[in-house]
């Protein structure tokens, strides 16, 4: 492993995503909402060898308008979303981490949602391969394969998502920061139509224990979005990270949609465990 790989691990401190997606990550982050904050947490960035990370992430989000076909918002019954995910890391070997998935969610329209309500939803595994290191620049790609533990009624059987993605380490005057750029294909079984995504991560760490990130996560259907699918959808969130122990990090932020067509105009608020080992 190369002495630049090593600055860029330290840079970076916690790699992060949103889904999510997610969100945190993506953690994201970055999930979450439609792409999860977990999701948001991976990055470009591979474990070493031997060592892992769990994420486990809420979310609860509020929308009382919609964004129309044409990206008019307009008011709908109150739309409500409690929503928790799970993201797993280990290092396989260097450049390989072995990634796993799952997620629970409960939705309701014009009252609180109800946790005897709520379904798993996608539950998978992947990998994330480094494709290029130097100078505080990596390059990897990533597939996660998941399925539907629980499939609710025109929803998917489950979904193939492939990423390419792009980080750089680097310090901001005293400060070490990162920025992490995905774009990627996931190809959804069942009805909704599949989606085109880019997300980006951007993070400093003011103080040793504490990183702060910003994050925009985009999805784009890229074929017919039939009945209620949602066409397009852009998100901000914004988040910290506190480092509690070496091992032990807490994260609280805040999420909205800005932008969409045929989707909630949510804003949420985002919570997340991290554990390294």
């Amino acid at each position: 492993m190369s002495e630049a790989s090593d600055v860029s691990r330290s840079v970076i401190g916690r790699r992060m995503a949103l889904r999510r997606q997610s969100l945190v990550c993506a953690l994201a982050c970055f999930c979450v909402v439609a792409s999860g904050t977990v999701q948001a947490v991976a990055g470009a960035w591979t474990k070493k060898t031997g060592e892992g990370e769990v994420i486990v992430s809420g979310l609860y989000a509020e929308a009382s308008e919609s964004f129309g076909k044409s990206g008019d918002p307009s008011a709908i019954p109150v739309f409500r979303k409690a929503d928790m995910q799970a993201l797993a890391e280990y290092g396989l070997s260097d450049g390989v981490t072995v990634i796993g998935r799952a997620e629970w969610q409960s939705v309701s329209s014009g009252r609180a949602p109800m946790f005897d309500e709520g379904r798993f939803g996608l539950v998978g595994f992947g990998l994330r391969a480094r494709l290029y290191e130097s100078r505080g620049a990596v390059v990897s790609a990533e597939a996660v394969g998941r399925v539907a533990l629980e499939r609710e009624e025109g929803g998917e059987t489950g979904d193939l998502d492939l990423r390419l993605a792009a980080g750089y380490g680097w310090s901001a005057g005293a400060y070490p920061a990162f920025v992490n750029a995905e774009a990627g294909f996931r190809r959804r079984f069942g009805d909704p139509a599949d989606e085109i995504r880019v997300d980006l991560t951007v993070g400093v760490r003011p103080r040793p224990r504490l990183l702060l990130l910003a994050q925009t996560f985009n999805a784009v259907v890229a074929g017919d979005a039939s009945g209620g699918a949602v066409e397009r959808e852009h998100k901000l969130a914004v988040s910290a990270v506190y480092d509690v122990t070496s091992r032990l990090s807490v994260q609280v932020g805040g999420i909205a949609t800005v932008a969409g067509a045929r989707t909630p105009r949510e804003r949420g608020l985002i919570t997340a465990v991290w554990w390294r080992f």
